[in-house]
């Protein structure tokens, strides 16, 4: 990438079509919990956060240049950083609670995975990989990644309604292993990366923390962090749970 910015000539398409994709997206899942799971301040979270995100995103320049310059850029990373923490510290607290657990393993598990249909926002990595001079690496991998989820959410939760989180247990595992992949492999380089230990300016990771990937960043993956967690960790009671419904 270079001396790129994140320019609306840079990203095409994608400068405004990722704001609008996550705005689309903030809406569908704050709806879902309104209209549907009858979850009042689920929804308002996931709008409001949806709400400072873009707009932090639109007015706060996070990181300047592509280069990291930790002494120039560090309120940013620092901000940028305490955003992200957000909603996964607020997941934390509130799954401290017994009836917000509940609640969650109450959610239709192929619910759950269709929202990932959201991370085909990823396409706009692959669409920086393929047009900029110098390609960034890292663009690539994470934009298969979120290609092959984002196109296998919706047939996946379509065969977990068909046979039951039980029978489907296996595949969903390794789905979610899979797209924990995605996000887990980047952020073990950002330290590296911003002290320059693993580092070129071609291969800079400062335009996640740009306009408009910022959004992508502080939007669609603490959340897709946490819904790859509660498969992990929780799939065992979501089939035990699926299977007191059936029986009623």
């Amino acid at each position: 990438m270079g001396e790129y910015e994140l320019t609306p000539s840079v990203m095409g398409p994608f400068w405004t079509g990722i704001p609008l994709l996550i705005g689309v997206t903030c809406l569908a899942k704050a709806s879902y919990f309104l209209v549907i799971r009858r979850h009042i301040p689920l929804a308002a979270f996931l709008l409001s956060w949806g709400i400072i995100v873009e707009t932090v995103s639109y007015k706060v320049p996070l990181v300047k240049g592509m280069d990291w310059n930790v002494s120039q850029n560090w309120p940013g990373i620092v901000l940028a950083n305490v955003l992200f923490g957000v909603p996964v510290v607020a997941f934390y607290f509130a799954w401290q609670k017994e009836t917000f657990r509940r609640f969650i393993l109450s959610v239709s598990p192929a619910d759950m995975i269709s929202i990932h249909v959201c991370r085909v926002a990823g396409a706009a990595y692959m669409y920086l990989f393929l047009t900029l001079d110098v390609p960034n690496y890292v663009t690539l991998m994470v934009g298969v990644f979120d290609l092959v989820v984002s196109t296998t959410a919706l047939p996946l939760a379509s065969y977990v309604r068909s046979v039951g989180i039980g029978a489907a247990k296996d595949t969903v595992r390794k789905w979610h292993i899979f797209g924990a992949m995605d996000l887990l492999v980047p952020f073990a380089l950002f330290p590296f990366n911003v002290c320059g230990v693993v580092y070129t300016p071609e291969q800079s990771l400062s335009f996640f923390f740009q306009h408009p990937i910022a959004n992508i960043v502080l939007f669609n993956v603490p959340l897709a962090m946490i819904n790859h967690f509660l498969f992990l960790t929780q799939l065992d009671a979501m089939v035990e749970a699926d299977e007191k419904k059936k029986k009623k």
